[in-house]
């Protein structure tokens, strides 16, 4: 948006941009192009003071993250005499926890443009939450599982330990979904996504990496199915529970029929217990694969036939025409409710 001048891009960044998407690196460019926006380019890999060496054992991404933290180090001292303090805009956690521990002035995009208050459809643009804000107005919530980075995923995917699919959510039961993809022995199975955590913000027709759940999770009734599940209480913290409904924000997941995996073992499971897809045979004793989304490689944006929920707008906010959050519902089932801002 013409709103947003002044900005450096890293070359380490446009590097990154141009590997994930090319019609976006065009963009960029070509509002770099443009003098009136002052988007500038500093060639941070090129420059004596900001180039980093890839450390041994450092991965490609972590490398690029420390590569971007000595730049906005050295551009904070380069830009001091001049009274211009720079701020690094990320929405990877790591490297936003690194450069605050640095001392970068850094923070998370949603946070940014909250400075531009006279312009709230650039929150909008995001298409997201931010889970830090929630967190602090409810204590009963824990955040979404943070998505591995394009790097993560694609090293995953290579690597064996991930698997990709179109996420197909069932048209009876909008928590059940699954993915159909090949596994390393040459085999297309179906892998289960059940619930919304384990989803993890990926709806109808989005192409996701998926990680298989350890085997303790895996669903061995053929009439196992997810019945219930609080909307509002998505992944809650242990031990805490809103006086004001009775504990019902901690409500768990239901089974009927079944189980995928006692709420025990799926909070205790340790990364080294997640199962690797070429531990997955057609041994029915084993039972049905389920898994977890932990990126989307590519959304499925489209759009929908959708209302208000006019029972989740606060009274006051209906009275005057000041922003509010506002749930939206899709007529097409298998889409969850969305939260706007209006």
């Amino acid at each position: 948006r013409p709103i947003i001048n002044d900005v450096v891009v890293l070359s380490t960044v446009l590097d990154e941009l141009r590997a994930l998407s090319i019609a976006t690196y065009n963009r960029v460019r070509a509002i770099v192009r443009d003098p009136a926006r002052r988007w500038f380019v500093f060639s941070n890999e090129h420059h004596r003071a900001t180039f980093v060496e890839r450390a041994a054992g450092e991965s490609p991404n972590d490398r690029n993250d420390r590569a971007i933290r000595v730049a906005a180090r050295w551009l904070r001292a380069h830009l001091e005499p001049a009274a211009v303090r720079p701020v690094l805009v990320t929405n990877d956690e790591g490297n936003l926890r690194a450069a605050k521990a640095d001392g970068v002035d850094a923070c998370r995009m949603d946070e940014y443009l909250r400075v531009y208050s006279e312009h709230p459809e650039l929150l909008d643009m995001m298409g997201n939450v931010s889970i830090t804000d929630r967190s602090a107005e409810d204590p009963a919530w824990a955040g979404y599982p943070e998505h591995l980075s394009a790097v993560q995923v694609q090293a995953g995917l290579k690597g064996g330990l991930l698997l990709q699919g179109t996420l197909q959510i069932a048209p009876y039961n909008y928590l059940e979904g699954s993915i159909y993809t090949a596994f390393p022995d040459g085999k297309d199975r179906r892998v289960l996504v059940v619930g919304r955590e384990h989803m993890n913000r990926a709806v109808q027709g989005d192409r996701v990496a998926v990680q298989i759940l350890p085997k303790s999770q895996w669903r061995r009734a053929p009439s196992a199915a997810l019945v219930d599940e609080d909307e509002d209480a998505v992944v809650p913290k242990t031990g805490v529970e809103k006086e004001s409904d009775g504990g019902q924000a901690a409500k768990r997941t239901r089974l009927a029929d079944g189980s995928a995996g006692s709420a025990a073992a799926e909070d205790s499971a340790d990364e080294s217990e997640f199962a690797k897809p070429s531990d997955v045979t057609d041994d029915p004793s084993e039972g049905e694969p389920t898994g977890r989304v932990v990126g989307v490689i590519r959304r499925n944006w489209r759009s929908y036939c959708a209302f208000l929920d006019p029972n989740y707008v606060a009274k006051g906010a209906r009275a005057s025409n000041a922003p509010a959050t506002v749930s939206v519902l899709a007529m097409d089932r298998r889409i969850p409710k969305i939260k706007i801002r209006t």
